[in-house]
């Protein structure tokens, strides 16, 4: 088995639920002082993926999960799973993470997009998505479970918050 990237929008639940996969899981955050060029002003890490890559590569097995947000851009996964959460319970998430009004908005408009699904679908990773807004990271872990044995199947894309974009301005 490949390496799977489990990954979302900050805020979704990629950490909590990777924690309860019965699988070794390498949570990309571990790595961001390893694999930056520096932050910026704001303190975010500026990530090097390349180098980001080879790391992961050396530091893990060919059948960990990759968690992170960028788990899905580094060319190491054949399969990703895309955590996603409605733009109404993500904004809550992030404001309890007092995330700031800026970050907070810029994660929405990718989750009402669906930047994630459709950066996997670019990289050709096959994909799926996991809805985590009404649901407990147990029932979620579950679900990542039925899809890495195969018992799940659905199609791509199957999950669409588009709507929800203009409630954003």
């Amino acid at each position: 088995m490949d390496r799977i990237a489990i990954t979302g929008v900050p805020g979704t639940g990629k950490t909590t639920v990777s924690a309860l996969l019965n699988k070794d899981v390498m949570n990309l955050s571990d790595l961001y002082e390893k694999s930056a060029d520096g932050r910026e002003e704001d303190g975010t890490w500026i990530i090097d993926t390349e180098k980001m890559a080879t790391i992961v590569a050396n530091e893990s097995e060919d059948n960990d999960m990759i968690e992170g947000h960028l788990s899905h851009l580094l060319g190491i996964s054949k399969t990703a799973i895309v955590l996603r959460c409605h733009p109404t319970e993500l904004k809550k998430r992030l404001k309890k993470r007092k995330y700031n009004d800026e970050k907070i908005q810029e994660n929405l408009e990718a989750e009402c997009l669906g930047i994630i699904t459709n950066e996997c679908l670019e990289e050709e990773i096959e994909t799926w998505e996991v809805d985590t807004t009404d649901t407990t990271p147990e029932k979620t872990a579950k679900e990542i479970e039925e899809i890495i044995q195969g018992s799940k199947i659905y199609t791509i894309p199957n999950i669409d918050y588009s709507n929800c974009i203009m409630d954003l301005y």
